[in-house]
């Protein structure tokens, strides 16, 4: 089975520096970024900043490069492998957090160079040090 989803590396930039926001999901609590599938007829980009407003509240001012960065991975779910493949969007984001309760256990913010250290899964570091290799 193959599962698309699309979502935003979200990033403000405040007195201190950059900061990244990371979710923690609440299925396997695990910490990455805000992502869920498209709408019909939705294009990626728009699917990415719905699912981002959904998750956390927040809003996509602009996006930081116009690479598109993609996350591939798999997992089984009722005995079926899933082939998962996420294309994330970074952007500065604003708003205030107020996350979706059904989906999301907590949203922070925190230093970029923290980030990589709270991430759980090695594909979403890996993603997570291709993107800020491309906005520096």
């Amino acid at each position: 089975m193959i599962d698309l989803s699309y979502g935003i590396v979200p990033f403000r930039n405040i007195h201190k520096g950059w900061e990244v926001l990371l979710i923690q999901h609440r299925k396997d609590h695990y910490w990455g970024f805000p992502k869920g599938h498209l709408e019909k007829g939705e294009e990626m980009l728009d699917g990415a900043a719905r699912e981002l407003f959904e998750e956390t509240n927040l809003t996509v001012d602009r996006l930081l490069c116009e690479t598109a960065f993609v996350e591939h991975y798999q997992f089984e779910i009722g005995g079926q492998v899933v082939e998962k493949t996420v294309t994330y969007f970074a952007a500065c984001v604003s708003g205030d957090i107020k996350v979706q309760d059904a989906e999301i256990l907590q949203a922070r913010w925190c230093p970029v160079t923290d980030a990589y250290n709270i991430i759980t899964y090695d594909e979403a570091k890996n993603l997570f040090k291709t993107v800020l290799t491309k906005i520096a």
